[in-house]
């Protein structure tokens, strides 16, 4: 027959957890760790209860004196693993912490203060005599303190123009426990509305926006970005996997087409069904990969010495590039359908540097282009040419084909097809390797800065960050 004293034991680790004043763990004849009071309080955050906890200690024989009885603060929140759920003191002293020692009197009983954490919700001191080998759990209920601010938790969001979104918001103590008291909005800047459960419905400017959050006197806001609509095309190195990608303006439906290495260069098709990109620096290759990723290629170094920064037609019949056919001294502007027929030289690039950047304007009338290294503008139907007076990089038509854009100088450079009206935007936020579009509503450009991609505002050089590092080389979008 077992032991006493073993027997004891067992029944401790069979009924651990059970408290709150109840009898806690016995044993034969009475024997245990018993809550005799001070559990079950239910209070505020922070307070601390006027009545001790005060357990007794029933061994099966001997003195029930100068037992060491031990008061461990649990853990209440793993995702607040910092804060405690409830401190425990002795009688004599203010300092509370997560654990301390008792020894019991003549009575068998020990006894500590408590003060309630930060942390609303159950709180739980385990009680162990471990000369007994007796447990019990005091428990107690921590309520929020009062109403200190309003939470969001979705501060600041991106969304795209029209779209919709749910604000995440609550009443909260200054622990940020959450409190029951009803939360209301009210729309600010660039808000077509918000209803009383928080759904949000933006404007279609693009640019900032606002909702103000109140939960009584306290006041917050929620923020959001309004994104033009639209897919974009980029070189995608999201979680160490190289691709290239299309996705929307604020992230979303992002689709991985096909393994790639830099610099490609993706560009969009008007449709959104199609993507070319360039094989790396020094290749012959143009590969067009559709939405389903069947991928072929447009030129082959049977064709081509070199071919680099392909852009689709405003009609999306045909691929533009810059390129050095197999055989020729002279590079030139090709275009090519995108079923692979009809090559076609387009332009000579007398005097031009080695792999030129192009670009082409979505009505058809023009074509821009690096000649004796500054930038040119050159009308298809006539074959007159504007100069810049300036190079760089990326050079892209807007959306209404009556201005250009391009990277040099450590600026955006935005300038009439004419080559008037010539500002300047972004000063040392760009990088001028990473890509170059316009947004579709021709209000804005997309660019790689040093901390990520960027919406630069064409006309004010307002700048919005996007939260997508590991996307680069915007080409276009539409």
């Amino acid at each position: 027959m077992p032991r006493p004293l073993a027997l004891a034991a067992f029944i401790a680790v069979v009924l651990a957890g059970c408290g709150g004043g109840a009898d806690g763990t016995t044993g034969p004849s009475g024997a245990g760790l018993r809550i005799v009071a001070g559990a079950g309080v239910t209070d505020t955050v922070m307070s601390r209860p006027v009545q001790a906890l005060v357990v007794e200690v029933r061994p099966t024989s001997g003195s029930r004196a100068g037992l060491v009885v031990r008061f461990q603060s649990l853990p209440a929140d793993s995702t607040r693993p910092y804060e405690p759920a409830i401190v425990v003191s002795n009688l004599a002293s203010s300092f509370f912490g997560p654990f301390i020692s008792d020894t019991t009197n003549a009575s068998g009983r020990a006894s500590v203060l408590v003060q309630l954490g930060t942390i609303a919700g159950e709180a739980r001191i385990l009680v162990t005599c471990p000369e007994l080998g007796f447990a019990d759990t005091a428990k107690f209920t921590v309520l929020p303190g009062k109403l200190d601010r309003v939470v969001v938790r979705n501060r600041d969001t991106m969304v795209v123009a029209g779209a919709t979104y749910t604000i995440d918001a609550y009443a909260s103590d200054r622990f940020l426990n959450r409190r029951s008291d009803p939360v209301t909005f009210a729309p600010g800047a660039n808000t077509a509305s918000v209803d009383p459960s928080g759904r949000v419905t933006v404007a279609t400017t693009v640019g900032r926006g606002n909702v103000a959050v109140r939960a009584g006197t306290a006041l917050d806001s929620a923020r959001f970005t309004v994104l033009p609509s639209g897919t974009m095309a980029f070189f995608d190195a999201t979680g160490g996997t190289v691709t290239v990608s299309t996705a929307k303006l604020d992230g979303s439906g992002r689709k991985r087409l096909g393994s790639t290495v830099t610099p490609s260069y993706p560009n969009i098709s008007p449709d959104g069904s199609l993507v070319v990109y360039q094989e790396p620096a020094g290749s012959a290759v143009i590969n067009l990969v559709d939405a389903s990723a069947n991928k072929r290629l447009l030129t082959t170094p049977a064709t081509m010495t070199w071919a680099y920064y392909p852009h689709f037609s405003g009609d999306g019949q045909w691929v533009f590039f810059s390129g050095l056919a197999v055989g020729d001294s002279i590079a030139a502007i090709w275009r090519i359908h995108p079923d692979g027929t009809s090559l076609t030289r387009v332009v000579d690039l007398n005097n031009a540097p080695l792999t030129v950047n192009i670009g082409i304007a979505p009505d058809g009338s023009r074509i821009a282009y690096s000649e004796n290294y500054q930038f040119t503008i050159m009308q298809v139907s006539t074959g007159a040419k504007v100069p810049l007076g300036a190079g760089g990089t990326f050079i892209e038509f807007s959306p209404d084909s009556r201005r250009v854009a391009y990277l040099g100088g450590g600026y955006i450079n935005v300038v009439n097809v004419d080559g008037t009206s010539p500002i300047k935007i972004a000063a040392g936020r760009v990088q001028d390797d990473a890509g170059l579009a316009w947004t579709p509503d021709g209000g804005w450009l997309l660019v790689r800065g040093y901390g990520g991609p960027l919406l630069v505002n064409a006309a004010t050089g307002e700048v919005i960050s996007l939260p997508f590092p590991d996307f680069y080389q915007f080409s276009a979008t539409r």
